[in-house]
């Protein structure tokens, strides 16, 4: 298949078409594990954890299931062959390292941020007036270098969840997400081919997200927006494993 963000979503529906019995029943599957984690105090966390290590799961098994296929007939055929445990399942301990790695991406990232701007509030506090606005000027430089390195991440990032799509077991799903660390991820994602399909995946999530939110505001919409969130997990796990195709590709050349 050709990389692209439109083949992504061609798979991704084309392997969606291909068994509706399965789909339906893991989207209500996750959608259980998400009303448990909002609904139920303290033990709630463990069910929103379920919820992301599951939705990785089956990310991987679509991404290793097209890395096999070649038509959109071999995904259907495909899709049409898988039974919900093994879909759910059968890459558990991958999500389960890959999982573990974002999570520990996220606090990280979160106490970086959480302490520029604790320290810069505090500054403030204890600056007479005359002093804010140069203390401002002052902090601008290092603010912009942190979002633009944030951003600069963001754009890796598919290129790292790829890696995590073809790892083979906890240890290296696990190590994949630091890959975003590692010269061998850079060297094959600075290039026109990468920048295009990040860029349009970036457009499509956002697009996508504003939209379904927009639509489980209705109820009646609800299940219109389930199954579009749905599709996007799967469109997500095709455009990741795009994204290591062309950072593979491209850094050995």
């Amino acid at each position: 298949m050709v990389p692209s963000n439109k083949t992504a979503l061609l798979a991704a529906w084309n392997f969606f078409k291909g068994n509706y019995g399965l789909h339906f029943g893991t989207i209500g599957i996750l959608v259980l594990l998400n009303l448990f984690g909002v609904l139920l105090p303290f033990v709630g966390i463990l069910f929103i954890f379920a919820y992301s290590i599951f939705s990785l799961s089956i990310q991987i098994y679509f991404a290793r299931t097209i890395l096999e296929a070649g038509t959109p007939q071999e995904l259907q055929e495909a899709a049409a062959q898988t039974r919900i445990g093994p879909f759910l399942t059968t890459y558990l301990p991958q999500a389960s390292g890959g999982f573990l790695a974002l999570l520990l991406l996220f606090i990280l990232l979160f106490f970086l941020f959480s302490g520029i701007l604790l320290a810069s509030g505090e500054l403030q506090e204890e600056m007479d007036p005359a002093r804010m606005e140069e203390m401002a000027q002052s902090l601008t430089l290092p603010v912009l270098f942190l979002l633009g390195a944030l951003l600069t991440l963001l754009y890796a990032f598919p290129g790292a969840m790829g890696r995590l799509m073809v790892s083979e077991d906890f240890f290296s799903a696990f190590k994949a997400p630091f890959t975003l660390f590692t010269p061998s991820l850079w060297r094959g994602i600075f290039n026109r081919r990468y920048f295009l399909l990040v860029m349009g995946w970036s457009l499509i999530t956002t697009l996508a997200t504003i939209l379904f939110m927009a639509l489980a505001s209705t109820l009646l919409l609800l299940p219109v927006a389930l199954v579009g969130a749905y599709l996007v997990t799967l469109y997500n796990g095709a455009l990741y494993t795009f994204a290591w195709e062309l950072s593979q590709e491209l850094a050995a050349k």
